[in-house]
C-alpha cells in the first residue's frame, strides 16, 4: 500500500515538474505573455467551452499592446502571437521556412479526416499545397460558382420560410446547415440537403465530427504527447464518421469517373440515400 502511494506521488511530482518546464518556454526566451495554468496553459476557458481559441488570442493581443510579440500556451504547446508588422512580414515571407510546422501534425492512421493543410507537418504540407493550388485558380472557382449559387438560392428560400413563421431562429444551426450544403456540393459533388431535410445524414455526421465532448477533450490532450496519441488515439476516434466521409468521397469520385462528369456539367446526381 505504501509503495503504491509512493509511486502515485512520484508520478504526480514528475508530471508537475514536466508541466513547469514546458510552461517556461517563453519566459526563458524573454517573451512576455499571460501566466499559464499547469497542464492547461492559457486555454482553460476553451477546454471548458466558455470561449473559442480566437478569444484567447485576442485577449493576449489586447493585454500586451506594447509588446512586439506575445507568448501563450495551448496546453503545453508554445504559441506566438505577433503584433509587430515587420515581424509578421518576416514570418510569412523571409523566414517562412522556420515557421511552416503545424504543431504536432496529424497521424493518418488514427485521424484520416485531419489530413488537411492546417494540421499537416511541414514535410507533408508543402507537396499538398502544390497539388491543391490549381483547384483555387480563377477558372476552377468559376466552375464551382454555379454550385455555390444553387446552395445560396436554397438558403434564401429556407430563410424566407423561416421569416414567414415569425419565430426566433437558432442561427448557428441554420448557418451550419448552409455550410454543410456548400461543402458537400463543392468538395464532394453531393446534394447533402442539410437545409431541406432535418434527417440529412451528411449533417448528422458533420455535427458528430465537430462535437465538443469528453472524447474530443481527451483526444486534444493526447495530441500533446505524440507517443501516447499513437497508442491510445484510436480509442477516441469515431470510426462511423470516418467511414462515412471516406466512403462519400470514394463514391463521388468513382461516380464522376465512370460517368465522365466534371464540375462544368453542373451535375450532382449522387444522393445521400445512396451513400
Amino acid at each position: 500500500m505504501i509503495e503504491t502511494i509512493a509511486l502515485i506521488a512520484t508520478v504526480f511530482v514528475l508530471l508537475y515538474y514536466y508541466s513547469k518546464i514546458k510552461l517556461s518556454y517563453w519566459k526563458k526566451r524573454g517573451v512576455n505573455g499571460p501566466k499559464p495554468l499547469l497542464f492547461l496553459g492559457n486555454f482553460k476557458d476553451v477546454l471548458l467551452g466558455k470561449e473559442c481559441t480566437t478569444d484567447c488570442f485576442q485577449k493576449a493581443y489586447t493585454e500586451f499592446k506594447d509588446e512586439p510579440m506575445v507568448g501563450v500556451y495551448g496546453g503545453h504547446d508554445p504559441l506566438l502571437v505577433l503584433r509587430d508588422l515587420d515581424l509578421i512580414k518576416d514570418v510569412l515571407i523571409k523566414d517562412f521556412n522556420m515557421f511552416a510546422q503545424r504543431t504536432h501534425g496529424s497521424v493518418r492512421e488514427i485521424e484520416p479526416l485531419s489530413e488537411q493543410m492546417f494540421r499537416l507537418d511541414a514535410e507533408r504540407w508543402r507537396p499538398l499545397r502544390v497539388k491543391l493550388s490549381p483547384f483555387f485558380s480563377s477558372g476552377k472557382l468559376k466552375e464551382m460558382f454555379s454550385l455555390m449559387l444553387d446552395c445560396a438560392n436554397t438558403f434564401d428560400n429556407y430563410l424566407e420560410k423561416l421569416a414567414e413563421k415569425g419565430e426566433p431562429v437558432e442561427f448557428r444551426d441554420t448557418a451550419a446547415k448552409f455550410t454543410t450544403d456548400m461543402i458537400a456540393a463543392c468538395a464532394f459533388s453531393l446534394n447533402a440537403n442539410a437545409l431541406t431535410d432535418e434527417n440529412s445524414q451528411f449533417r448528422k455526421m458533420g455535427k458528430r465530427a465537430l462535437a465538443t465532448n469528453i472524447e474530443q477533450f481527451l483526444t486534444d490532450r493526447l495530441r500533446e504527447y505524440p507517443f501516447l496519441f499513437k497508442i491510445f488515439g484510436r480509442l477516441f476516434t469515431d470510426h462511423e464518421v470516418v467511414n462515412f466521409f471516406e466512403s462519400s468521397m470514394k463514391e463521388a469520385m468513382d461516380y464522376r469517373i465512370q460517368n465522365n462528369i466534371n464540375l462544368k456539367d453542373n451535375k450532382r446526381d449522387i444522393k445521400m440515400s445512396n451513400v
